[in-house]
């Protein structure tokens, strides 16, 4: 799923996107999916596969709060949202990168 959010980004016009970000927050390794590290814009493919149980959802959510904490935003899609709503998905990308960059500057 990783590289088909990669192919509809790069192809909207949003690349180039780095796959498998690795970032140190506080001591504690983390892998992004992919992003824009530059922007500190970290993109996460929830597939129900890897993140469906509990014990997933539990280090999702501390990862991700590790890595908010640390100046990273965020961003997850499911496999429904890149095949069913990618418009919905270039948007929210799109609309992050904005921000980040205005951030940024």
């Amino acid at each position: 799923m990783e590289t088909l959010i990669r192919l509809l980004l790069v192809e909207a016009g949003l690349g180039p996107v780095t796959l498998h970000i690795q970032v140190s927050c506080g001591g504690f390794p983390y892998r992004i999916d992919l992003g824009y590290p530059a922007l500190r814009l970290g993109i996460e493919a929830d597939g129900r596969a890897v993140h469906g149980s509990a014990d997933a959802v539990l280090n999702d959510r501390r990862r991700q709060s590790a890595l908010l904490a640390a100046g990273w935003l965020i961003l997850r899609f499911t496999w429904d949202d890149v095949v069913d709503r990618p418009d919905y998905v270039v948007s929210a990308v799109r609309q992050a990168i904005s921000q980040s960059s205005g951030r940024a500057s």
